[in-house]
Formats: C-alpha cells, structure tokens, sequence
C-alpha cells in the first residue's frame, strides 16, 4: 500500500493509498534565448535558476476497512481540510516512490470526488512543488570544532547550506577558497544561502557580513577553514548542507 506523506499526515494514516505510481517531471531551467542579426545559433541567456513544477496528479481511492471516518462524507470533509489548509506556506511532500528524498510543495487541487459504497472514495490530488527533491541525508547537521575539515556533497547539483557559527568579534570563514568574513559577532552567528539571509534568531545581521554572495557547496569534496581574527574567537560550527537533486 503506498504512501504520501503531506502537511503533518499521511495518506495511510487516512485509509488511503497511492493507486497507480505517479509520473516523475523534472524542473525546467529559467532560460531564455536571444537573437543577433547576421550571426548563426542563439545566444543562452540563462537566469541561474529552476521553475516550480507542476506536479502530474496523484491517483488515490480510500480502502474502506482501513478508514476511521465515521461515513464517507466525514471522510471527503477530513481529505479536504488536510489537502487544503487556509494558508499560502510551502509543505513538506514525500512519497514512497522517491525514498530518502522530500520536497516543498502546495497541493493545487483536488478532483472529482467519487465513491462507489460506504467510506470509499476515488479521487486525484495535485501539486505545484519547488523545484529540487532534498535528500534526508542532507538535513543532517554537522557539528564541528575543527578550524579546517571537509564535507562531501554526494549529489551533481550544488547546494545551499545553512550554517550557524558559534563565536564572537570577527570571524574568516573560507569555502573552497572563497572568504567569508563576519565582524562584531555576539555569541553566534547564521547563514541560510537557500534563504538569502544573515541572521541571529529572528534578528537581520546583514550589517555584519562583507560579502555579497552567501557559500554554496559544489559537488564532491568542500574544503572549510574557519578561525578568529584580531581577538575574535571561533569555538565551533553548525552545518545543515541540504544536499538536493532535481
């Protein structure tokens, strides 16, 4: 009996199941192309970035003997308000056809609803979902002490990390050679490249950092050297790397 995992509940858990294995779409590269009178072949102007996707639909029917619902109405009510909550957030999505991977995604709509006898109900949902599948692997979170060390991206794409440094004043931060540097830190500090975001809870440190572009670690082996500068004090770092694939 397959699975669907979406907004803190599952399919299963419902009395219902995936019928039929759903079709995979990838995510399509934001690109362009552009013309120049007199030259063959158009230029690639590529905008550094994924589409959402719009996800085929999902076959499911409910399995009576599994259901808790009290009669098929309560049941198309509970599958409704799971699937459609009033709110515009991004939910985690995963199913058992893509195993150690999840997504960011919204359900778009829900189909006719149809039932043929008492707590059985035939219908297809849909989704609209970010355009990477994440790996679980990669919302492990590293933890270390060391002023120089490696981590290994195993997936093709780069990834977004997010990264909390423990320490105070200033503070080097180098990925693959690329410098990093965060001045007057008190206690701590935390990237979230994935976010576009410097921060410390819920407050903006942006005014803290000298550098434009937040790190990103390429596929394969990232070499890291972290350290204190001019009595700064580095005493360890926090990595979530959010390995991903589309």
């Amino acid at each position: 009996m397959k699975d669907l995992f979406y907004n803190g509940k599952s399919l299963n858990e419902m009395g219902f199941s995936i019928k039929t294995p759903p079709v995979r779409t990838v995510a399509e590269r934001d690109i362009s192309f552009s013309s120049i009178t007199g030259r063959s072949g158009d230029i690639i102007v590529d905008n550094k970035r994924y589409k959402n996707v719009d996800m085929p639909p999902y076959e499911i029917n409910s399995i009576p003997y599994l259901v808790t619902a009290y009669d098929t109405e309560s049941l198309a009510r509970e599958l409704i308000d799971w699937l459609a909550p009033n709110d515009d957030n991004y939910k985690i999505l995963r199913d058992d056809y893509n195993p150690g991977y999840f997504c960011y995604a919204v359900c778009t709509s829900i189909g006719e609803i149809s039932s043929k006898l008492n707590k059985h109900i035939d219908t297809s949902i849909t989704f609209n979902r970010q355009p990477f599948w994440y790996s679980d692997l990669g919302q492990e979170t590293t933890i270390s002490t060391s002023t120089e060390f490696e981590i290994y991206n195993p997936e093709i794409y780069s990834s977004e990390p997010y990264i909390k440094i423990n320490g105070s004043g200033t503070v080097y931060l180098t990925v693959n050679g690329t410098q990093y540097r965060s001045e007057n830190i008190e206690d701590y500090i935390e990237f979230d490249t994935e976010q576009q975001s410097v921060f410390k809870d819920t407050q903006n440190c942006s005014q803290l950092v000298n550098f434009d572009y937040l790190p990103i670690f390429k596929p394969g082996t990232n070499h890291i050297k972290i350290g204190g500068h001019n009595g700064g004090i580095f005493s360890s770092i926090e990595i979530i790397p959010k390995w991903r694939r589309l």
